[in-house]
């Protein structure tokens, strides 16, 4: 019976897109990924009780999020902002595969190699450097399909763009000004 009620969690968390986001793209993210950019709207509405994202983690079967949240007290949890997480849990994959680290380090360093955590690094640089050169340096260099990525990155950037003008969420105004000027740079980008 609890099986049937776990797949029946997964199934309607696999339906949970947020709001303005594309449903083709979403089927193809990972469950960090998807726990994130729910997060993001579960946040955007004021939740901020830690049994809703222990509940996303359990559908979309993230086992350890942890480190994805900026802060963990009863009634105040909240993710990171592209800022907030800086350098951290970035592009470890291959590290923590390599030294057979354990399940939790491995799902923790999956969120480091996707798409969605070099699009926050990205953001980070441009808001560092006030420079959208910067984030798009990054991108270029760190994703060797950055071309064939192109229009995915930028609808994850329009995505976390529409948080400036979330009241509820002052600590992302910075990074999410970064991330419509960087959607900007990527929009004008050929070869």
């Amino acid at each position: 019976m609890e099986q049937v009620i776990r797949n029946a969690v997964k199934i309607a968390c696999d339906h949970l897109v947020p709001r303005g986001f594309d449903t083709e793209l979403w089927k193809t993210l990972a469950p960090l990924e998807r726990l994130y950019l729910k997060g993001l709207e579960v946040e955007s509405h004021a939740e901020y009780r830690s049994g809703v994202y222990q509940e996303l983690a359990r559908g979309f079967c993230a086992v350890d999020y942890t480190n994805l949240l900026a802060n963990t007290r009863a009634n105040e949890t909240r993710l990171k902002s592209a800022s907030e997480f800086g350098r951290r849990q970035l592009g470890q994959r291959q590290r923590s595969e390599r030294s057979g680290g354990t399940r939790s380090d491995q799902e923790n360093s999956e969120f480091g190699g996707t798409l969605l955590r070099q699009a926050l690094f990205a953001i980070h640089q441009t808001s560092k450097e006030d420079d959208p050169r910067a984030g798009l340096h990054w991108l270029k260099t760190e994703l060797p399909a950055y071309w064939q990525a192109r229009e995915k990155l930028i609808h994850i950037l329009d995505y976390l763009a529409r948080l400036s003008a979330v009241t509820t969420m002052p600590h992302w105004r910075q990074d999410a000004t970064a991330a419509r000027v960087l959607a900007g740079a990527l929009r004008n980008d050929h070869i």
